[in-house]
């Protein structure tokens, strides 16, 4: 598991949902959803399809389409593993970005990391019992069709008894106590036992880095594969001591520091056309919308008021679903920081008193760890308050 922040690919079209619309998803493409959560498979795999329709050319191996297959299966059981940690941080009121598959494996990007040692305990463990359970469950699947458990296999025969010893090899490997792997993450809630989290995720790290180097010897011997998952150890645990240390100063942090205050508003009352003509060219933005008394409608893309059709009002085309925030909501959990929310209106008693963007929220959160905490971070540049009333 990893927080990550990420967005669709540039070329998306606006949507007044809130979702990010930067580039920094583009290396990676949407495949599907399960339970609601975004599946999306990193560009990088393409080199491991590659590599394995090479392999598979061998005189003894079985084929490309069996391979392909086999990885198919495989990475089947991966999202499993990942969808059970998504699930459990679901029900601990933890929202769940999207799920990434990358060659190494895969990576839950929730919007914020578990405050209770107990609960980062309990969605840490949920992929592991879901490896083991799917381990049995081949394994009996296996033994019912006929075929041997043993010697262990992973690269050729039956295909359930492959299964069964890949997931139990993944539950393995995920519990060893090394961040970010879900065993790291069982160790440090262990140390918060005893430890604040700041020491807890301190030595946590060491323990990891020790755990990465030996996997980076043991792959220049062994297997270039130990090698490579070695240095993901490394990096991964890197960015979560600089990620523990970034949560500690921001987590106070509020919505009113980041937003932009008295923002432009379209009147719901106005017809698209009008507006269009009196905006001009400004780019993919997203405006709020408000009735002739101010109260909040919903928001609006230009993109959208470009197509609306002949004569539609801007109320009309508002998504009142899209994203609201209030000016006293936490940053870190608003979703501008995790590619869950590009832009949000602020409302406080009905009436708009800000717009938050992500671009606004991520500058403010980086000169806040740059800065001695004793210094609030900047407030974003104002925008000009202007109205399309006539």
């Amino acid at each position: 598991m990893a927080v990550e922040t990420g967005a669709p690919d540039d070329d998306a079209v606006p949507a007044p949902s809130g979702r990010c619309q930067g580039g920094r998803r583009r290396f990676s493409v949407r495949v599907g959803s399960l339970a609601g959560i975004d599946i999306r498979v990193h560009g990088t795999f393409l080199v491991l399809l590659a590599l394995v329709a090479v392999a598979s050319t061998a005189p003894d191996s079985p084929g490309p389409v069996s391979a392909i297959l086999w990885l198919v299966a495989l990475f089947g059981c991966v999202t499993l593993h990942e969808l059970a940690h998504s699930v459990v941080a679901r029900r601990h009121d933890i929202p769940i970005v999207e799920i990434e598959l990358l060659p190494i494996g895969g990576i839950s990007k929730m919007a914020r990391m578990p405050e209770d040692p107990a609960v980062e305990l309990r969605i840490a463990a949920a992929g592991p019992v879901m490896s083991l359970a799917l381990a049995a469950l081949f394994a009996a699947a296996a033994v019912v069709a006929g075929a041997s458990l043993w010697p262990p296999t992973l690269y050729d025969g039956d295909i359930l008894v492959r299964l069964a010893w890949v997931n139990l090899l993944l539950a393995g490997f995920n519990l060893l106590p090394a961040l970010p792997l879900d065993g790291g993450r069982v160790f440090r809630a262990a140390l918060e036992e005893r430890w604040d989290r700041d020491r807890a995720t301190h030595v946590a790290v060491r323990v990891s880095r020790v755990f990465a180097v030996l996997m980076i010897v043991a792959g220049f011997v062994l297997n270039v594969w130990l090698l490579l998952i070695g240095a993901f150890v490394y990096v991964g645990s890197v960015a979560e001591e600089a990620a523990a240390e970034a949560h500690a100063l921001i987590q106070d942090l509020r919505v009113r520091v980041v937003m932009h205050q008295d923002p432009l508003r379209l009147p719901a009352e106005a017809t698209a056309v009008d507006v269009v003509a009196k905006l001009g060219a400004r780019g993919h933005e997203v405006f709020p919308v408000v009735t002739a008394h101010g109260t909040y409608v919903g928001l609006v893309t230009e993109v959208q008021l470009a197509r609306a059709p002949t004569g539609a009002r801007v109320g009309e085309i508002a998504d009142a679903d899209a994203p609201v925030l209030g000016p006293d909501d936490l940053v870190e959990a608003s979703g501008l920081l995790d590619g869950g929310v590009d832009a949000a209106a602020v409302v406080q008693a009905g009436r708009v008193v800000g717009m938050a963007r992500a671009a606004d929220a991520e500058l403010a959160v980086r000169h806040l760890v740059r800065r001695p905490a004793s210094i609030p971070p900047p407030p974003p540049p104002p925008l000009p308050a202007r109205s399309t009333r006539r």
